[in-house]
């Protein structure tokens, strides 16, 4: 269902229990000019942007929320070994948990960032090691729950071609591992 308007392949809204997603995407060859069509041998570079819109009800709790992104994967052009990443986005979020009885309610807004940089994929086959080999990811998130003074996390990400990339939270180490999506203080 997705309709080609001169530079972009734009998708209608899907939705479904509450969320609609909205997206489109581009394809460029390495001269920069606009392709109709995705090409294994001449596509450089793939633009695409994303909307989430969330509204979503579930017991006792309330969940709201909107993100954008906007990614850029690049170097696709020919019989490549690496593919690189640069991307923006944002979210906003709110939560809220109506109390029972004597219970209070109790609610969040997350309000938050993601920068992608130069982040360098390899591309790979079977079970070889796929971990980003450089670039950086930052990420900054600011959380309020009702009645607290808002708390924020810069959060840093440095990969470097393995499964446990230097990171911090607020400038402290952090050890993340990817291969178990697991993260920790050291």
């Amino acid at each position: 269902g997705c309709g080609f308007g001169g530079a972009r392949w734009t998708c209608p809204a899907n939705s479904a229990n509450g969320i609609t997603i909205t997206r489109s995407i581009a394809f460029f060859d390495g001269d920069g000019v606009v392709q109709e069509d995705y090409d294994a041998l001449t596509t450089d570079m793939i633009d695409i942007e994303m909307t989430l819109d969330a509204n979503v009800t579930r017991g006792p709790w309330t969940a709201e929320t909107f993100r954008t992104r906007h990614l850029e994967i690049t170097g696709l052009e020919g019989d490549e070994e690496t593919r690189t990443v640069d991307g923006e986005g944002a979210e906003e979020i709110s939560r809220t948990r109506e109390g029972a009885g004597n219970s209070p309610n109790r609610s969040y807004e997350l309000e938050g960032t993601f920068t992608i940089d130069d982040v360098v994929m390899p591309v790979v086959s079977g079970n070889e090691d796929h971990w980003p080999l450089s670039g950086t990811v930052t990420r900054i998130y600011t959380v309020t729950r009702t009645g607290e003074d808002p708390v924020t996390r810069t959060v840093i990400i440095e990969f470097d071609g393995t499964a446990t990339p230097p990171a911090t939270v607020n400038g402290e180490p952090f050890e993340i591992d990817l291969n178990d999506r697991d993260a920790r203080r050291p």
